[in-house]
C-alpha cells in the first residue's frame, strides 16, 4: 500500500506540484525540455485587435549544455509558436532560435537560473489556443504546450481590465517600482519578498481617479492580504502594479480578486495563484517526528529501518532515503522532499483540531494530492446529506480534476473534524 502512496504521490509531483502558477503548463514526459509557459490578454494597439502576450521560461537544469571553454557552457533552443482559432485552422506561427550561456558547471544542473523568452500575437479578438514547442537543438528532443484563450475587445466604451499577470520585482523599472512604493509604501517599507501582480485599466471616462480593492484568499477561502487605494485615471491603459507578499503565500491556492471603479463603471477581475514552490525554507525539528510523518511515501520497513539506526545514525539513514528518492539527484534540492513538507506543514497550519493536521484525513489528501482545482462546501447545519445516508453538520467536496478524482469529507458531529468518506478512490486508476 506505501508502495502506491508513493507512486501516486511521485506522479502527482511531476505533474502539478510544483506550478507557481495554475495556468502555467509544465509538460511531464521524461527526457525533453520540461518548460513554464504563459498566455495573457492585453489590449493591443493595432486597431480592431487584441495582444496576447507569451511568456516561456526554462529550467537550465532541463537543457542540454555543452562546455564551450573551461568556465562556459552553451545550450541551444527553437521555440516555435502557433496561433489556432476554434476551428483548428492555423492564423499566425512565429519561429526563434536561441542561445543562453552557464558560468559554470553546477548552473548547468540548477533549476535556479532561466533561459526565459517572450513574444505576442496581436489577433482579431475570438477563441485561440497557443501553441508552444520547444526543441532542444543539441539532443533534438522536442515538446509541446498548448493553452486556450479568448482575446478580449477592448474597444468597446466600457470599463475593462486585462489579464492579471504574476512577474518579478526584479523586471519592473526603477519608475515603475516607485509607482508601486507610492500605493503600497507601508507594506514595502516593512517587507523585502514579494512578487507583483500587474495589470492594465482601460476607462473610456474622464473622472479622475480608480478606486480599488484588492483581497488575496487561501484556498481555505481565508483572507490573507487585503487592501484597498487610489490611483489616478490615466485613462486607456492605467498599468497598476500590486505586491503580493510571500509570507502570505502558503502552499495551495490562492486567488487574488480585483474590484475596480472609476466613479462610473465597476468591474471585478480575479487570479488564481498556486504556490507549491514558493521559497520556503523546511525546519525539521524534530526528526522522530518528520519519520512518523513519512507514512503517506515510505512503506513500514523503510520507516522502521529509520528508527532502528544505530545510535548517532539515524539523521543519516533518513537522509539517505529521501537522497534516493530525489526526483533531480543533479541538483543541491530535493524536490519532492521539500514539497512533502511544506505539504505537511500547511495541513499542521489548516487542519489541526483534535489531531495534528497531518493525521487528518483532510491532510492526509493535501499531502497526497496538493491543493484542489475546486472546492465545494455547505459548512452550516447540513442535515441532508447528499453522499451518504447519515446525518452529518457539514461536507466539504475536493475536485481534482487532472487527475479525476473527488474526495468527499463530512463532519458527522459539528466539532470540525472531517472524516473522508470515499478513502477507496485514492488507489483507484481511472
Amino acid at each position: 500500500m506505501r508502495a502506491t502512496l508513493f507512486s501516486v504521490i511521485l506522479s502527482l509531483f511531476f505533474v502539478s506540484g510544483l506550478l507557481a502558477q495554475p495556468e502555467m503548463m509544465k509538460t511531464p514526459e521524461e527526457g525533453t525540455p520540461l518548460f513554464l509557459f504563459e498566455v495573457s490578454n492585453v489590449a493591443s494597439p493595432d486597431s480592431g485587435k487584441s495582444r496576447a502576450l507569451i511568456n516561456v521560461k526554462i529550467k537550465f537544469d532541463k537543457l542540454q549544455f555543452l562546455r564551450i571553454s573551461d568556465s562556459l557552457y552553451q545550450a541551444e533552443v527553437e521555440l516555435n509558436f502557433i496561433a489556432y482559432n476554434s476551428d483548428n485552422d492555423q492564423i499566425e506561427g512565429k519561429s526563434y532560435r536561441k542561445k543562453v550561456t552557464a558560468n559554470s558547471y553546477r548552473q548547468t544542473n540548477s533549476g535556479k537560473f532561466f533561459l526565459e523568452f517572450r513574444t505576442r500575437f496581436d489577433l482579431p479578438p475570438t477563441d485561440y489556443s497557443i501553441v508552444c514547442e520547444v526543441t532542444d537543438l543539441d539532443s533534438k528532443k522536442s515538446v509541446k504546450a498548448k493553452q486556450k484563450i479568448k482575446l478580449r475587445d477592448y474597444s468597446k466604451p466600457v470599463l475593462a481590465v486585462s489579464d492579471v499577470r504574476l512577474i518579478d520585482p526584479t523586471d519592473l523599472s526603477q519608475k515603475e517600482l516607485g509607482r508601486l512604493k507610492e500605493i503600497f509604501a507601508k507594506q514595502l517599507s516593512k517587507f523585502s519578498g514579494y512578487l507583483v501582480a500587474t495589470y492594465e485599466v482601460y476607462s473610456p471616462h474622464s473622472t479622475p481617479l480608480l478606486k480599488q480593492e484588492i483581497k488575496l484568499s487561501n484556498f481555505r477561502n481565508r483572507v490573507v492580504q487585503k487592501s484597498k487605494f487610489k490611483m489616478e485615471n490615466k485613462g486607456f491603459g492605467t498599468v497598476v502594479y500590486v505586491p503580493i507578499f510571500k509570507q502570505n503565500l502558503s502552499v495551495g491556492l490562492h486567488v487574488l480578486k480585483i474590484k475596480i471603479d472609476d466613479g462610473i463603471d465597476k468591474i471585478n477581475v480575479e487570479r488564481k495563484i498556486r504556490a507549491n514552490n514558493i521559497n520556503l525554507p523546511i525546519s525539521i525539528e524534530n526528526l522522530d517526528l518528520a519519520i512518523e510523518q513519512m507514512r503517506y511515501i515510505a512503506d513500514k520497513s523503510a520507516i522502521k529501518h529509520i528508527k532502528k539506526a544505530p545510535p548517532g545514525k539515524k539523521k543519516l539513514y533518513f537522509d539517505a532515503y529521501w537522497k534516493k528518492n530525489d526526483p533531480t539527484p543533479g541538483t543541491d534540492a530535493n524536490e519532492l522532499m521539500d514539497e512533502y513538507y511544506r505539504r505537511v506543514a500547511f495541513s499542521n497550519a489548516h487542519f489541526s483540531g483534535f489531531r495534528d493536521g497531518w493525521k487528518t484525513d483532510m491532510g492526509m489528501i493535501f499531502i497526497l494530492f496538493g491543493s484542489p482545482d475546486d472546492v465545494e462546501r455547505e459548512p452550516y447545519n447540513a442535515t441532508i446529506n447528499p453522499y451518504a445516508s447519515t446525518e452529518i453538520y457539514a461536507w466539504e467536496l475536493w475536485n481534482y480534476y487532472n487527475f479525476n478524482r473527488r474526495f468527499v469529507f463530512v463532519d458527522e458531529r459539528g466539532f470540525g473534524e472531517y472524516r473522508l468518506l470515499n478513502p477507496n478512490d485514492i488507489y483507484i486508476n481511472r
